[in-house]
């Protein structure tokens, strides 16, 4: 079974904890009221049950050799459903093992339903997650019945409380010189946070794929590559490399991408710290056909200019039809996202048309 290209991969790999570590998802329609969403009927919380299987079986695989698939279940133990729009709807959704014991962490799923179901061909259709939190969810693109279900914050709406994740704000690493541009990337170790990984670090090996383990969210394995890098002064004193890396599944296409980052980092004697993880800044709009791309970043004094590709519903996986730049920030030792400069917009309509 093969989800369609809306259903696979318009998902969210949380990086970083973006929304937490940047100060909440924001935007003008941060806050929404509890009333604006409500418990399901019987009937929808069954179709959301199905469907939430549907999602584990697909992402449960075990796609690399050597990777086992995942023989937990899922738990789905909150639902809402938006009150201007019904056909979103979200879960939050915990992971238990055979013996019935639960798995640390839970996750949140969202869902559109489509003439009157939550399936489109018998698949589920899924529009977000699963994830801990959802980037630039709060935009005015993102249509108001699922950010009914997202802002400010989904775990409050779904009155779960949240699984802590680790950030990288004491990330450490050290290396052998005091010069960024001797450092081989290729065999560091980033914050886990990077992929939405619970580990604290992901050691890569020769910039290849590093498959991890069985523990790692809704995947039976979570491979990084390494993408490339730069370098430049950020403030005075202060040099600076940013670092491009892309998280997926193992699978080996780019069906499988689950998110990109640039992850920039400071060097202080031989030790590497990240200064922040950013990530792109494409709205969370439905459809879209894959996760937004990021290059890598150009440093320059007091800012990074991060170029992004941004995939529409009728993009296909080579080629996305939007393009943007974000601007970042440094100020007080942390990056923010200042200004996000559109392009040109994703395609709207299918191509030859």
């Amino acid at each position: 079974m093969a989800y369609s290209r809306r259903v696979l991969r318009v998902r969210w790999l949380v990086v970083g904890g973006v929304c937490l570590v940047l100060g909440g998802c924001g935007g003008a329609s941060s806050v929404r009221s509890p009333s604006v969403v409500r418990e399901p009927t019987a009937a929808e919380r069954a179709a959301l049950l199905a469907d939430v299987k549907s999602v584990w079986q697909y992402e449960s695989r075990a796609i690399s050799p050597g990777v086992k698939a995942l023989d937990e279940q899922p738990d789905v133990v909150s639902v809402r459903v938006s009150r201007t729009d019904p056909a979103f709807a979200s879960a939050a959704v915990e992971l238990r093992q055979p013996s019935g014991l639960r798995r640390a962490g839970a996750e949140i799923i969202a869902f559109e339903r489509l003439d009157g179901s939550w399936q489109q061909d018998g698949e589920a259709n899924l529009v977000a997650g699963p994830a801990l939190s959802f980037t630039n969810a709060c935009s005015g693109a993102t249509p108001a019945g699922l950010r009914d279900l997202l802002c400010p914050n989904p775990w409050s709406i779904l009155d779960y409380q949240r699984p802590l994740s680790l950030g990288y704000q004491d990330y450490s690493f050290p290396v052998a010189g005091d010069d960024l541009r001797d450092v081989d990337w290729g065999d560091i170790a980033l914050p886990g946070a990077v992929c939405g990984t619970p580990r604290q670090l992901i050691q890569l090996h020769k910039g290849s794929t590093t498959l991890l383990g069985p523990a790692d969210g809704w995947w039976a394995g979570v491979g990084v590559d390494l993408l490339g890098e730069s370098y430049g002064e950020l403030a005075p004193g202060l040099s600076a490399a940013s670092v491009a890396v892309d998280c997926n599944n193992g699978g080996g296409t780019a069906d499988g991408q689950l998110a990109f980052a640039d992850v920039v980092f400071s060097l202080d004697n031989t030790s590497l710290h990240v200064l922040g993880v950013l990530t792109p800044q494409q709205p969370l709009i439905v459809p879209a056909s894959h996760v937004p791309l990021i290059g890598t970043g150009r440093i320059s004094r007091g800012e990074i200019v991060v170029p992004e590709d941004w995939y529409g519903q009728y993009d296909s996986t080579c080629c996305s039809t939007g393009r943007a730049k974000t601007i970042w920030v440094y100020a007080r030792g942390k990056l923010s996202p200042k200004q996000t400069i559109v392009l040109h917009e994703p395609a709207t309509k299918p191509p030859n048309r």
